[in-house]
């Protein structure tokens, strides 16, 4: 069986149609009425020219009140180039004071888009011309009540300072061999670690460990920075406990104290994202630090060079 609505909506549209009306009403009567006014969008008339400017010439645009405006999109093109960062699209609180201001430069024969969210209650567009007098020139500036995606821009097209861009940052993570997540690691300059060299069972075995005459010596290799994520000393059947320090250079970064009957092997690991970087050039050492012994001692040094 029809049954007839119970609400019928009607939509009414200015002459320029930049404007709607959405009416929605109660067939029945019984219900309130609801109207909704849903500006499409505008060009801004105020803060757009197709006029040529000459040599170092200047174009401001008016303040526009964008309190109600949701996306703003600016087209710029012209035969020859701005002035160092003379595209501007300046933000105010009052329509006349300039807080802030987003600013680009515009090369020879280039067309860009720049979109905006609105900053502050009114906004303009300023563009001031480089050392040529431009032959054709246009700034469409378009505002709309509902956003749109940036500018589109093909995958093979190189990517330049001057694109429209948003900020994302975000922290980069891999599951390593245990199926734990780790943070990715940079270096002491902000460089991300890729393909390293493994340092893995650097064996050094001698006899009198002192505190003058360290056994272990590995030199980091020019153009490299070693980072160590652990050392082992191996286990002994016949050795009484002692203490021993890795070092580098002469800075004491790390200790082990071996168990009194020496059987055990001991491991001194560091967590993944953290382990002790050493510069090209230093001597990693080791040597025992609570006296000398003519007793022999295995070490083992685990790492991975960098390039640098």
């Amino acid at each position: 069986m029809f049954e007839f609505p119970k609400y019928i909506w009607s939509k009414i549209t200015n002459a320029d149609n930049d404007k709607t009306v959405d009416i929605i009403s109660d067939v029945h009567g019984t219900d309130r009425l609801a109207v909704s006014i849903r500006p499409l969008g505008e060009v801004d008339t105020g803060n757009s020219t197709t006029t040529p400017l000459g040599i170092s010439g200047v174009y401001t645009g008016t303040w526009h009140d964008v309190i109600d405006a949701i996306h703003i999109a600016v087209l710029v093109t012209s035969d020859v180039a701005s002035s160092t960062d003379g595209v501007r699209v300046e933000w105010s609180s009052d329509g006349s004071t300039v807080l802030d201001a987003d600013a680009f430069n515009l090369d020879a024969g280039a067309t860009k888009i720049w979109t905006f969210g609105p900053h502050t209650k009114y906004y303009r567009v300023k563009y001031t011309n480089g050392t040529s007098a431009q032959s054709t020139f246009e700034i469409s500036s378009i505002i709309k009540t509902a956003y749109q995606k940036s500018s589109s821009h093909r995958v093979q097209e190189t990517i330049s300072n001057e694109d429209d861009a948003e900020l994302v940052k975000a922290v980069l993570t891999g599951e390593d061999s245990d199926g734990v997540f780790q943070n990715v690691r940079v270096n002491s300059s902000g460089e991300l670690l890729t393909t390293v060299a493994k340092v893995s069972n650097v064996v050094h075995e001698y006899d009198g460990w002192d505190a003058t005459s360290p056994k272990l010596s590995y030199t980091v290799p020019a153009g490299k920075v070693l980072w160590i994520t652990g050392w082992n000393i191996a286990a002994r059947s016949d050795a009484a406990g002692h203490t021993f320090a890795l070092k580098s250079g002469s800075t004491e970064f790390s200790w082990i104290t071996v168990n009194n009957d020496g059987t055990t092997s001991i491991l001194r690991s560091y967590p993944a994202n953290s382990p002790f970087e050493v510069a090209a050039g230093v001597v990693v050492t080791c040597a025992r630090i609570d006296g000398s012994t003519t007793e022999e001692w295995s070490v083992e040094l685990d790492g991975y060079l960098e390039d640098v």
